[in-house]
């Protein structure tokens, strides 16, 4: 079956045996390509962009991958890390009445995430999704790297741009 992306228009082809699955599970067949329906289930991952926001527990300016305005609650990674909270206090009965996902979003939105992932680095504040990190700045996912700036999966490096 031919369909037309209803994002970038381009054409591209449900397969039968996909046709089968989606009348098994009562879905519907799929109005995105492919790569469209990649990028939005990947939108809600943010890697690179980093924003200045207020720490939801203690009121600090801190550097987070998430904007101020979000819905749950953000925490320094050092208070995420630390003893100042407690997760299992935000743990909730399953009310069978309802549905899983309406609850499922009440607990997303209410336990507090961590600002942002940079594990034993020093002087790389503006690091995400790293370790091991000395004089870094703007190094995404990545490890063990010194005097390094504006990088992506970048590992075991000196001096690198």
């Amino acid at each position: 079956m031919q369909k037309t992306c209803k994002n970038c228009k381009k054409d591209f082809e449900i397969e039968q045996e996909d046709l089968n699955f989606y009348e098994k599970m009562k879905s519907p067949s799929p109005n995105y390509c492919p790569g469209c329906r990649m990028a939005r289930r990947l939108c809600f991952r943010n890697e690179r962009t980093l924003y200045k926001r207020t720490c939801s527990k203690s009121g600090k300016p801190i550097i987070s991958i998430y904007p101020e305005n979000t819905l749950f609650p953000v925490y320094d990674q050092h208070i995420w890390w630390g003893d100042e909270w407690e997760g299992l206090d935000y743990g909730q009965g399953y009310d069978l009445s309802r549905p899983f996902f309406d609850q499922w979003l009440e607990l997303r939105n209410k336990v507090p995430r961590i600002s942002m992932l940079n594990i034993n680095s020093v002087n790389s504040d503006y690091c995400q999704n790293a370790e091991d990190m000395k004089n870094c700045y703007l190094i995404f996912a990545a490890q063990k790297n010194e005097d390094c700036m504006y990088g992506r999966l970048v590992y075991r490096s000196k001096f690198a741009i």
